[in-house]
This record gives structure tokens, C-alpha cells and sequence, in this order.
């Protein structure tokens, strides 16, 4: 379609669509009564969740290193920190909407790893096998799957933390707000 500086329309457009796609799918589950929530945990998931994504940040900034895992080390250096915000703040209030949090990451990120498999396939796009670590299973390298994972990881977690913020029913109690 053309670029926009030096970066392909295409990637803007995905800029909009994935959380599009992703939030309404959120938003699919919190409105038909598939939200669920589990007892309110300890604090322990907080600093679980926290603890994974510090460690996580500090391994991507090990990673920068190699040519390599550039890109792996760029995506975890860029997304871990902001992933750990969000674990610090309300990892406890993720964890107890853990099976809606898992099920609104999961299917766009599926559906993301399929679409983008076809494109590789296709020769739509390419990744650089300079600053990959070459694993690619099922033909996705390791690194798009992980982007895929995490971008769809900050959308869910987002939303779901910014309704809990707003004192949203349906986050507070994990059902149908309309029928209460």
C-alpha cells in the first residue's frame, strides 16, 4: 500500500486494529457473563507476576548483547517494564480474573500467530535472521509469537486494570453487568 517514512501503512494499520480486535474480545467476555473471578488472593500474585517481569526486564537487557537475540532483547527490555507496572499495581485484581484474563490474551494472540504464519509463509513480510535466535516453531519465530503474546498481554491487562480503577460492576464481581 505504500509507507509512511520508512515504515509500511500495514503496520500502522495493525497499530489500530490489534487493540481493536483484542479489547472487543474483552469486552466480548466481561458483557456475556463468560468473566470469571476466583476468591480475592494475598498479595502473593502481585509479587509473583511482578517478580517474573523484573526478571524477565533484566534478562532482555542481558540479551542486548548478542547480535542475535536483538530482537527478543528489544521486545522484553520494551514491554517487562510496563508489564511489571501493571503487576505492581493490580496483579492481585489480574489474578483473581485469571481464567478471563487468560481466555481475552489468548485467542486474538492465536489468531495474531496464525495470520502472521500465513504472511511469513506468503513472503508478505520477512523477519531478520540476523537478530533472531532461529527457533520458530510451527514456522513463527520465537520472537513474533512473544510480540504477539505481550502486546495483547498490555492490552487485556490494561483494560481490565483501568475498569477495576473505574469500579467497573462487571470487574468487580465477574459477571453480566446487566443482570447484576
Amino acid at each position: 500500500l505504500g509507507t509512511i517514512g520508512h515504515v509500511p501503512i500495514e503496520e500502522y494499520a495493525f497499530f489500530i486494529i490489534q487493540p481493536l480486535l483484542t479489547g472487543l474480545w474483552l469486552y466480548r467476555l466481561l458483557w456475556s457473563g463468560s468473566a470469571h473471578t476466583s476468591a480475592l488472593p494475598s498479595n502473593r500474585a502481585r509479587i509473583m507476576g511482578s517478580i517474573l517481569f523484573l526478571a524477565l526486564s533484566v534478562a532482555g537487557l542481558v540479551l542486548l548483547q548478542f547480535e542475535r537475540s536483538l530482537y527478543l532483547a528489544l521486545i522484553l527490555v520494551w514491554s517487562c517494564p510496563l508489564l511489571l507496572i501493571q503487576w505492581l499495581y493490580g496483579g492481585h485484581h489480574l489474578w483473581r480474573m485469571r481464567k478471563t484474563w487468560f481466555w481475552a490474551t489468548a485467542v486474538p494472540t492465536v489468531y495474531l500467530w496464525i495470520a502472521d504464519r500465513i504472511a511469513l509463509h506468503l513472503g508478505i513480510w520477512h523477519i531478520s535472521a540476523e537478530h533472531t535466535i532461529g527457533f520458530t516453531p510451527l514456522g513463527l519465530p520465537i520472537e513474533e509469537a512473544l510480540f504477539f503474546a505481550v502486546t495483547n498481554l498490555l492490552v487485556v491487562q490494561g483494560l481490565l486494570l483501568m475498569l477495576y480503577t473505574w469500579r467497573v460492576p462487571v470487574v468487580l464481581r465477574g459477571r453480566n453487568a446487566v443482570s447484576g
